[in-house]
């Protein structure tokens, strides 16, 4: 199986907390930090409901020996976007442990689609001799900029939405559904901006 690891988190939300109090009509200051932590978890949770990333974050996507042998030499698709350019790096590892640099002269990345791809180049092939377990790793950054300014007005929205509805749920008993759920306005947003996947 795969995983994919956050290893740098944004530097910025998407959204500011002026601009979460501004729309939810929120005058004082004594929550701020729950507004907060609402903002990066509405992030959050539209990133997972669009299958993209809106501020740079550098991610680690493992893949198991299996995994990748089931490939047959096909394309490991990166599983968020958009990526930043010329940003992967491809390491695997020995049985023992041992980290070795899949050299980039193997592959290309293929940037049209959506999400990115890596391909092999014609004639190569994965490495083989590698651990079962996360015995390949493909560091990459993804997002639309390292600061909010690039991130689609859509998204900055539906995290806006998101945000109101768990600060004036957050005392109801239904807090749980509310915080893992996303209101049908968010998601009516967010919906032109989800990643269809074709294969």
């Amino acid at each position: 199986m795969s995983s994919l690891v956050v290893s740098s988190e944004p530097a910025v939300e998407p959204v500011t907390l002026t601009e979460a109090k501004l729309f939810a009509r929120i005058d004082t200051s004594d929550d701020d930090a729950l507004i907060s932590a609402l903002i990066t978890t509405a992030r959050a949770r539209s990133e997972m409901y669009t299958g993209r990333t809106w501020v740079h974050t550098i991610f680690d996507y493992y893949m198991d020996a299996q995994e990748l042998a089931s490939l047959n030499s096909g394309p490991i698709v990166l599983p968020t976007c958009p990526l930043k350019t010329s940003s992967v790096t491809v390491k695997y590892y020995d049985y023992d442990g041992t980290e070795n640099t899949f050299s980039a002269s193997n592959y290309w990345v293929d940037l049209y689609s959506v999400p990115a791809r890596l391909c092999l180049m014609l004639g190569q092939s994965y490495p083989s001799a590698i651990r079962e377990n996360n015995g390949l790793k493909v560091t990459f950054t993804a997002g639309y900029s390292a600061d909010a300014t690039s991130v689609p007005e859509a998204a900055k929205t539906a995290i806006k939405i998101m945000v109101a509805d768990m600060y004036e749920h957050r005392e109801d008993d239904a807090i749980d559904k509310v915080v893992t759920s996303i209101p049908t306005s968010a998601k009516m947003v967010l919906y032109p901006l989800k990643v269809r996947r074709f294969w």
